[in-house]
């Protein structure tokens, strides 16, 4: 027997089911080592690896196999899970991946297929006691859009739509009201975790956390003034930020961009055997990213519940935050990351934040140590990769042939950077 707090949904559950197409590339299997123990009661992945090994797939138009597409499967075995399962209490989850992996313009081939499903589930009575949760893992990463704004804002703002029972907002109209303020503050998926929990549990949600713990329940107040810190919410990804766009030829531009060029290559001098050095050759776009000034004047809060906050003290910026997105030879790998800097002493201190994004596909280029490092396929070029190229750059034009020497302007000023760097 589970504590209250250690409930799951297996607990809460008696039949679970979990649906990802694209084997390779799914949740717990990109990077990570999938499960030694079947983890649902219904569980689709043999069924996708048997399809995507198959010669019927392999002959059969993009996203089909036979006269199928492939989300129609999962669709279906979704629809059906629901059916069977009527009158018990049930989780499943459904994660279609094959359209929009690298680019999002596919997913319009299943957008009247989505409609048509989600509205079997209205007419069939299954959404009078269901929660229903749309969602993406991230916006467009791969295509020229990532390199717009928009792009920077989708990648860390992906869809979360929840769908709730009329009598959910009848019964529980105080959760209902906290849900639609809540639309407006700023969410993280920890809170969707905590959601989750008070769905197994409603009177889990009347008790209040912490109005700064790392996730609040969408069913219980967010506090209006919350901030990417107090969520928890690593700068690189935070988008509560004013962004002021600065001179790719400035000084200190520059010397962020070779620190985290510098940062990439100690990453992969260990295997240095298998991974060329990475040389910067260009500063694609660079912003100075500040909080807001509320955020920056915010001293404290009025209330003991920190839910009214007083703006009342001074802008004194000492610590900012540059976001750049650089492109490194060989290989032609596109990165965007966030640099943090320090004016707190004499000499300007820069320093790598956690998650860099590499904004352009790496195809084979990591391939030498794709299955033995996985966590390093962004950053390596192997050398492998670029001698299968070499070998042919008399007669044919490859596609490394655009690589510009590490000789640069920019690649030789890596050699002698002028500030202090960590």
């Amino acid at each position: 027997m589970h504590d209250e707090e250690d409930r799951d949904v297996s607990d809460e559950a008696e039949y679970e089911h979990e649906d990802k197409d694209e084997p390779s590339i799914s949740t717990f299997n990109l990077r990570l080592n999938g499960f030694e123990i079947q983890p649902t009661d219904h569980y689709m992945r043999h069924f996708w690896l048997a399809l995507w090994d198959s010669s019927l797939r392999s002959n059969s138009q993009k996203y089909c196999t036979g006269p199928t597409p492939h989300h129609h499967f999962l669709l279906q075995y979704l629809e059906d899970f629901f059916v069977e399962y009527h009158n018990v209490s049930k989780f499943a989850f459904g994660f279609h991946v094959e359209f929009t992996h690298s680019d999002n313009n596919p997913a319009q081939y299943i957008d009247a297929d989505l409609a048509r499903f989600i509205r079997r589930l209205k007419n069939n009575n299954i959404l009078d006691d269901t929660v229903l949760i749309i969602m993406a893992d991230h916006g467009a990463r791969y295509s020229k859009v990532r390199s717009t704004v928009q792009g920077k804002l989708e990648e860390r703002l992906p869809m979360m739509s929840f769908v709730f029972p009329k009598k959910f907002q009848k019964r529980f109209p105080a959760l209902w009201k906290n849900l639609m303020d809540n639309r407006q503050r700023l969410s993280t998926p920890f809170d969707v975790h905590e959601t989750l929990l008070d769905i197994l549990n409603f009177s889990r949600a009347r008790t209040s956390h912490p109005a700064f713990s790392r996730g609040i329940s969408l069913l219980q107040q967010i506090p209006v003034n919350r901030t990417c810190r107090s969520a928890a919410i690593l700068a690189h990804w935070c988008s509560c930020m004013q962004q002021i766009a600065l001179g790719t030829d400035e000084e200190f531009v520059r010397d962020a961009a070779l620190t985290l060029t510098k940062h990439i290559n100690t990453l992969t001098a260990p295997h240095r055997h298998q991974c060329a050095e990475l040389h910067l050759t260009q500063i694609d776009s660079a912003f100075l990213l500040i909080p807001n000034e509320q955020v920056l004047k915010f001293r404290h809060s009025k209330d003991s519940d920190h839910r009214l906050a007083n703006f009342s003290g001074t802008v004194d910026p000492d610590f900012v935050h540059q976001q750049l997105q650089i492109k490194t030879q060989p290989c032609g790998a596109l990165f965007e990351a966030t640099i943090a800097v320090s004016f707190r002493t004499s000499e300007i201190v820069y320093s790598v934040t956690p998650g860099i994004s590499r904004i352009n596909k790496y195809g084979d280029q990591p391939a030498c140590l794709r299955t033995s490092l996985p966590n390093l396929r962004e950053f390596c070029c192997c050398n492998i990769f670029l001698k299968s190229y070499q070998a042919n750059e008399k007669n044919h034009q490859s596609p490394m042939s655009h690589v510009k020497s590490e000789h640069s302007p920019l690649a030789m000023k890596s050699r002698s950077p002028q500030r202090n760097k960590h």
